[in-house]
C-alpha cells in the first residue's frame, strides 16, 4: 500500500526521491523496502519503471540486497520477470553491486536462456512453446544489454548464434550481436554469412533486417538483398528482402523493376502478394502502378485480384474509374473472394454513392455464394 499511495500522487522520479528520503531518515528500513515495496510489486510489470527509479537512488549495499532478493524469487509463474527487473535495477545502480551478486544474476539469466530445452519443449502446446521461446529470447536480449561491456558476452552470443538451437533463438542472438556491437567490423561479415548460408529462415531474415538497419551503405548490402529477394529458397526470407528493398531503396528505378518481376513471376503466392502491396504503397505516384493494379484485377489469380481490389480502393478512392470497376467486379467476378472484397471496399469508400445500396441489395438477393450474400 505504501508504494501504491506514493505512485498515485507522484511521478516515478518523485516516488524514488521520497523512498530514498524515508530510507535515510529511518522511516523505511531495508527489510521493509524489500518486502513492502519490491516484494509486493515485482510481479506487476507496470511497476517496474518505478522500481527501477527507486533502485537508481539506492546505495551500493542496499541495491545489492534488493538485486539478490529479486534473483532469489521464484518467478516461474510470472515468466521470470523477477530476473528481468533485477537486471533493470543493476543497470540503474550507479556504483554497481558486488561481483558475487552480479554473477549470480548473470548465471540465472544464462540458465533461463536455455529454459525448457529438454523436457518442457517435448510436452508443450504450440502456445506454451511460443511462450518458452519468448522467455528465452528475453533472457538473451537482457544479457546482451546488461552485460554489453563484459568481454565474455559477445563470444557467448556468437556461440549461441551458431549453435544447433532453434532458428528463433539463434535469430535473437544474431539481433543482439548486430545491435550491440555495430562498431565491430567483423559483425557485418558475420551477418553476410548468415544471410548466405544459414539453414534457418528466421536467422537469414533477421540477418537481412539487421544488415539493412545498420549497414545500408555497405557495397555488398544492396546486391545481396536483391539476390535474396529473387533466389532464397524460403518464401519468408524472400518476402523480408522485398519489404526491405521497398522501404530503403524506393528512390531507385531498378527497385520497382525488380519488385514487378517478383510480383509477376515468383513461384510463391505470398511473395507475390507482398511485392504487389509494396508496389501499390511505395510507388503510388508512378502512373504505371494504377494501370498495373487495374490489369491485375482481370488477369491475376483470385488472391491477387483481391489484393488489387483492396489496393486500388485504398490508394485511389477519388478516381471514379475505380468505383465503376469495383461495381463490375462485385457483380461479375468468378471468385466469391474477389466479389466479397469489392463489396467491402464499395461499402467502406463509396457509402455515400446513391447506387451502392441498391447494388448491395441486389447482391443479397441474387448472388450465388452465401459468403458474398452475407458480406453484402
Amino acid at each position: 500500500m505504501l508504494l501504491k499511495k506514493l505512485v498515485s500522487e507522484n511521478n516515478p522520479q518523485t516516488v524514488a526521491e521520497l523512498i530514498d528520503a524515508q530510507l535515510k531518515t529511518g522511516q523505511l528500513t531495508c527489510p521493509q523496502l524489500k518486502t513492502q515495496v519490491f516484494g509486493q510489486h515485482w510481479r506487476d510489470e507496470s511497476w517496474h519503471e518505478v522500481l527501477g527509479e527507486i533502485a537508481e537512488k539506492l546505495d551500493q549495499e542496499i541495491a545489492n540486497e534488493i538485486i539478490e532478493y529479486l534473483t532469489d524469487q521464484n518467478g516461474q509463474a510470472e515468466k521470470f520477470i523477477n530476473l528481468f527487473l533485477a537486471a533493470k535495477c543493476l543497470l540503474k545502480v550507479k556504483n554497481g553491486v558486488n561481483k558475487i551478486t552480479e554473477k549470480k544474476l548473470l548465471n540465472a539469466l544464462k540458465k533461463l536462456s536455455q529454459y525448457g530445452t529438454v523436457f518442457l519443449i517435448l510436452h508443450q502446446s504450440a502456445q506454451e512453446l511460443q511462450e518458452t521461446y519468448q522467455i528465452r529470447s528475453r533472457a538473451i536480449a537482457t544479457i546482451a544489454q546488461t552485460w554489453k561491456n563484459d568481454p565474455q558476452t559477445l563470444p557467448w552470443l556468437k556461440i549461441l548464434a551458431h549453435s544447433s538451437d532453434s532458428g528463433e533463438i539463434r535469430a535473437t542472438a544474431v539481433e543482439a550481436i548486430a545491435r550491440g556491437w555495430q562498431d565491430n567490423p567483423e559483425i557485418y561479415l558475420i551477418l553476410k554469412n548468415f544471410v548466405k548460408s544459414d539453414q534457418s529462415w528466421a536467422v537469414r531474415s533477421t540477418a537481412i533486417r539487421e544488415m539493412v538497419a545498420g549497414w545500408p551503405d555497405m557495397g555488398d548490402t544492396l546486391p545481396l538483398l536483391r539476390s535474396v529477394a529473387e533466389g532464397d529458397r524460403s518464401p519468408a526470407v524472400r518476402t523480408c528482402a522485398v519489404e526491405q528493398l521497398a522501404s530503403n531503396w524506393r528512390d531507385r528505378t531498378d527497385t520497382l523493376l525488380l519488385l514487378r518481376k517478383i510480383a509477376e513471376t515468383d513461384e510463391n503466392l505470398g511473395v507475390q502478394v507482398a511485392a504487389w502491396q509494396q508496389i501499390a504503397s511505395g510507388w503510388h505516384a508512378v502512373l504505371s502502378t494504377f494501370s498495373l493494379l487495374k490489369n491485375l484485377t482481370q488477369t491475376g489469380s483470385s488472391t491477387l485480384r483481391t489484393v488489387a481490389v483492396r489496393e486500388l480502393a485504398s490508394g485511389w478512392p477519388e478516381v471514379a474509374e475505380v468505383c465503376l470497376l469495383l461495381k463490375t467486379l462485385a457483380q461479375s467476378d468468378s471468385s466469391p473472394e474477389v466479389r466479397t472484397a469489392a463489396i467491402e471496399q464499395l461499402a467502406s469508400h463509396w457509402r455515400g454513392e446513391p447506387d451502392i445500396y441498391p447494388l448491395l441489395l441486389t447482391l443479397v438477393e441474387s448472388d450465388t455464394s452465401s459468403i458474398v450474400r452475407r458480406a453484402a
